[in-house]
């Protein structure tokens, strides 16, 4: 799992506008051209990736999105 020490506020304010904005054309009708990935560890799942995308799904409230495991 890669947690970003520092990542662009800017870029990710603007990824969230993009996903709030696009017609539902990208992965299963998200707007995503890639997924969230997980793996499962143990009990848990840990992000493989997808830190920006889960990053931007929170600025525009959204309390489910898609994910690949």
């Amino acid at each position: 799992m890669h947690n970003r020490i520092s990542y662009s506020v800017t870029e990710v304010k603007e990824l969230a506008g993009n996903l709030k904005d696009i017609e539902p054309n990208g992965l299963l009708g998200t707007g995503l051209l890639q997924p969230i990935v997980l793996r499962k560890n143990g009990s848990r799942f840990e992000r493989i990736s997808g830190f920006r995308r889960i990053e931007a799904f929170k600025i525009n409230n959204a309390l489910k999105y898609l994910l690949l495991f």
